[in-house]
């Protein structure tokens, strides 16, 4: 037989009252997950002329030295590593050209390619993917110091990183993994059988290049 604890009557409505007062007051507090950027700032929309409207958004660049003077770019976070990229690459292009070449880097960490890079940090540093980072590149010497060299650019370029890798950007390339300036054209841009000029990109002034899609 079970046994049951029996409460003075007093004690009983003190207790009783209590529970009811706390379910009350539980049931009436609502949890709202905690975004790090209100919804209205969370994309970069593209309209259907594939021209990007700009949704600003605070971004306040951490107080720290962003000197890199012995080229160890591997100790780089993946967001001051991606934003080196962006300076390097387009600090004089616009938001949008930004934007798309710091996602060419993103998209080939993703494309399970082996020779595109493994993950973010091999698709940026690999040998002669990004001229940028290339030994004897004129921008090499810049991104090493990006602040003394144009310290608003950097501020941007760093605001760029951080909102790709945040997905605050959306990708303005739908996928692209290659780009160059418009005015050169490099060996691997003819004929490739693997990748196509992506014609649908307008207000940039680079040309990109997606992946061909494999037929089954």
């Amino acid at each position: 037989m079970k046994k049951h604890i029996k409460l003075a009557k007093r004690g009983a409505r003190s207790l009783l009252t209590n529970i009811l007062l706390a379910g009350a007051l539980i049931s009436n507090v609502s949890y709202t997950p905690k975004h790090e950027f209100p919804e209205k700032y969370q994309k970069i929309k593209t309209n259907p002329n594939k021209t990007l409207e700009r949704i600003d958004w605070n971004y306040k660049l951490p107080n720290k030295d962003y000197k890199n003077e012995k080229g160890n770019f591997y100790a780089d976070s993946d967001t001051v590593l991606l934003a080196r990229l962006v300076f390097g690459e387009s600090r004089g292009s616009s938001l949008k050209t930004k934007i798309s070449n710091a996602y060419t880097a993103v998209n080939r960490a993703n494309d399970t390619i082996d020779w595109n890079g493994k993950d973010l940090r091999e698709a940026i540093l690999k040998p002669y993917q990004y001229s940028c980072f290339n030994k004897y590149d004129v921008n090499r010497k810049k991104l090493m110091n990006p602040v003394e060299t144009d310290s608003s650019s950097w501020a941007e370029s760093m605001k760029v990183a951080y909102g790709v890798l945040k997905g605050i950007y959306r990708d303005p390339t739908d996928g692209a993994t290659h780009y160059h300036t418009k005015d050169i054209s490099p060996y691997w841009s003819k004929n490739n059988r693997d990748l196509a000029r992506n014609e649908s990109l307008k207000d940039v002034d680079h040309h990109y290049y997606n992946p061909r899609k494999k037929e089954i």
